[in-house]
């Protein structure tokens, strides 16, 4: 909305006439365009303050006009105040309804505002007009339906802008990012491929082929996506990244510690590069290396919490864990919001026999993820053999209510109702599991083995064997 550079012709004496005016407290005349300078200028020079009264005194002399409306529009969303927006410009949507600037607007007030809907109507009908610049029109709808969590819609916006300018690197990878929020896997590598049909050079297409495949986990056709991105732009290093990825993915930690010493020829290394060798190098077991290029990761982002975490757990790995622990809280501190940081701390404090923190720690993890079997499972066992039989059961029943189709949780629950000698709730339940498959009663025995002692259970076992 705001032009980022005035008019090279035009005078500052309109300028200077306008500050005589508010000064004074007198009345000069300007017209609408003389305005859009004065207001320009004053941006340009960022005076703020002045621009937003030159746009109110605008108005002042040309009430309702669209041009100045829309500049007063744009001051209200930059401070937050959407409605205030909203209601100037649907006052003059009546006198211009096919405005597409006025729609677009709209839309983006409507979309800050969180009325989404609305919104997504405005988007709709600013689409049907003519723009001068329309793929730059499109390139903004398409990040405002990606804000809105509308992906599907980003999408279809994002191909039609392709159809204007294939070359368009920006949107060709934000098109694989919003496929991937949808889990459109499958679609988006028949979307890529046809355009590597029609552009074979296009080196982000490749890379976005290369990313699918790899999260598909083919990492053969990874790989070789990879390699004709690299092929193609040699500087690009993201793709010297997705393929040190595949080879992560394949413990080939050696090559992938090459592939990031590559990109350091492309670019400066950065943080998330040496985080990346240093998780190679604790992989291979090589700890003081690994430490060293944790800790030049933090030096360069002292907010890599996975470089924090890295440290902790290569501290721990070499008999340091009461050292360890530190690090590891050190990350939380930055991201208190990390399931997995929060397991790991668990997992160390209970290691050191920090067992009150363990326990809040295993609680942090099941309330951050509730559908994550494994942390209720140790959490659940961590209850039981630290005295809190209790506890273990009714952590197992939480768990359950989150999960009720994972059978370990519910043999879990049946080995403490045995443990807590509550045998006719443990039958009922083993009834319940082996009506709808008689074959994972083994399961029971590895994580019971007490359960073959049980009668009652070995009975109800042998009644539903083949």
């Amino acid at each position: 909305m705001f032009e980022e550079d005035s008019d090279d012709s035009f005078s500052l004496d309109k300028v200077v006439q306008f500050e005589r005016m508010i000064e004074n407290d007198s009345f000069s005349f300007f017209d609408v365009e003389d305005y859009e300078n004065i207001i320009n200028y004053y941006l340009d020079v960022e005076l703020k303050d002045k621009a937003r009264l030159a746009v109110f005194k605008g108005l002042e002399q040309h009430p309702r006009n669209l041009s100045l409306s829309l500049i007063l529009a744009e001051f209200y969303s930059l401070e937050k105040k959407y409605l205030n927006g909203i209601d100037l410009l649907s006052s003059l949507l009546p006198l211009n309804p096919f405005n597409g600037e006025l729609l677009l607007t709209l839309g983006r007030l409507n979309s800050r505002q969180g009325y989404y809907n609305t919104a997504n109507d405005y988007f709709t009908k600013a689409l049907k007009m003519s723009f001068e610049d329309r793929e730059g029109v499109l390139m903004e709808l398409a990040y405002e339906y990606q804000n809105m969590g509308n992906c599907l819609r980003a999408i279809d916006v994002m191909k039609e802008l392709l159809l204007i300018n294939p070359d368009n690197e920006s949107t060709i990878l934000e098109l694989g990012v919003a496929y991937n929020e949808v889990n459109k896997d499958l679609d988006a590598l028949t979307f890529f491929k046809n355009l590597t049909d029609l552009k074979p050079y296009s080196y982000l297409a490749w890379f976005n082929i290369g990313t699918i495949y790899s999260r598909l986990q083919d990492f053969d056709n990874s790989e070789f996506a990879f390699d004709l991105s690299i092929a193609i732009n040699e500087n690009f290093s993201a793709s010297y990244y997705g393929k040190a990825s595949v080879y992560i993915q394949r413990k080939e930690y050696r090559k992938a510690i090459d592939l990031f010493n590559e990109t350091f020829k492309i670019e400066q290394p950065h943080s998330y590069a040496y985080c990346s060798i240093g998780e190679c190098y604790e992989k291979i077991g090589e700890y003081d290396k690994a430490l060293a290029f944790y800790e030049k990761s933090i030096e360069l982002d002292s907010c890599q919490t996975d470089a924090w975490i890295g440290i902790g757990i290569v501290k721990d790995l070499t008999n340091q864990s009461v050292d360890g622990v530190k690090f590891i809280e050190k990350a939380i501190r930055y991201d208190p919001d990390n399931a997995e940081y929060w397991y790991i701390y668990a997992e160390m404090l209970q290691k050191i026999s920090r067992k009150t923190e363990a326990e809040s720690a295993f609680k942090k993890v099941v309330e951050l993820e509730p559908k994550n079997v494994d942390a209720w499972l140790d959490y659940s066992n961590f209850l039981f053999e630290n005295n809190a039989p209790k506890k273990a059961l009714s952590t197992v029943r939480k768990a359950i209510q989150n999960n009720q189709d994972e059978t370990e949780l519910n043999f879990k629950l049946i080995a403490f109702l045995i443990a807590e000698n509550k045998i006719n709730e443990a039958t009922i339940k083993l009834h319940t599991i082996l009506k709808k498959d008689n074959k994972v009663f083994k399961k029971l025995f590895e994580i019971y083995p007490e359960a073959k002692e049980i009668q009652e259970i070995v009975d109800i076992i042998a009644l539903y064997k083949d």
